[in-house]
């Protein structure tokens, strides 16, 4: 059965046989799951009957939702339904499979919190590339977990420390980008609660590393496909 993706515009071609020659005709193409519901529709097309066989274009829409719909072409003569006439092969239509991201990871880079004495922070780096023949386009999330090993219990960071770290991105094919996760400051004109007279800047959304707890941080597509992780254990 042919295959196509949702809203794909296409142009079907129908031999067409009307007795006799010289009739003004109208011919429709239609998609559905029966002969009465018209899901996505050609239109009426016009054409003078010639005798004989004829082609008959349908410039048409596919279905924006996936499924499989029979295929229909009624003919019209005088007013009259002449000629119905049903598809022997079904047309499925079904969204277009995005592949991944390639992702390597690079470093994890130790940041100094100033103000915060000889705490510590880490940044992450990946490598991100597309290693397919056409262009990929997908929004990254990077997220940070840490577990806590006195208590088994683990905490999902991303959305305390990663502002930054939420972003869109299209690569053509072969393409590559180095994303660097570097953090920054709560406290900066960038960020929507910016306190021009505030002192607490100093607030890096990176983890602040402390012992006995395991981190973790991947990159992950709006589909759930992962990255690798890096991984600090303290």
């Amino acid at each position: 059965m042919p295959q196509f993706a949702p809203s794909a515009q296409k142009t079907a071609v129908a031999p067409i046989t009307i007795l006799p020659a010289g009739l003004s005709c109208q011919a429709e193409l239609f998609l559905g799951p029966d002969d009465v519901t018209k899901v996505v529709s050609s239109g009426f097309r016009p054409f003078t009957s010639l005798g004989s066989p004829q082609q008959v274009t349908f410039p048409i829409t596919m279905p924006a939702s996936p499924g499989t719909y029979h295929v229909y072409v009624d003919v019209h003569a005088g007013g009259q339904l002449i000629l119905a006439y049903i598809g022997s092969e079904n047309v499925v239509i079904s969204a277009p499979v995005v592949e991944p991201f390639a992702i390597a990871l690079g470093t994890l880079k130790t940041i100094t919190a100033p103000g915060y004495g000889s705490w510590t922070g880490r940044a992450a780096d990946y490598y991100i590339s597309n290693p397919t023949n056409k262009s990929i386009s997908h929004h990254m999330y990077q997220h940070i977990t840490v577990l806590y090993k006195s208590t088994g219990i683990t905490y999902d960071m991303s959305q305390m420390w990663n502002w930054y770290d939420d972003f869109g991105l299209t690569l053509g094919p072969g393409g590559s980008y180095h994303f660097e996760s570097l953090g920054g400051f709560y406290n900066t004109p960038d960020h929507p609660s910016y306190d021009p007279g505030s002192d607490e800047g100093a607030f890096l959304m990176i983890p602040l590393i402390g012992t006995q707890r395991i981190y973790k941080w991947w990159l992950e597509d709006e589909l759930g496909n992962k990255s690798p992780e890096h991984v600090l254990n303290t």
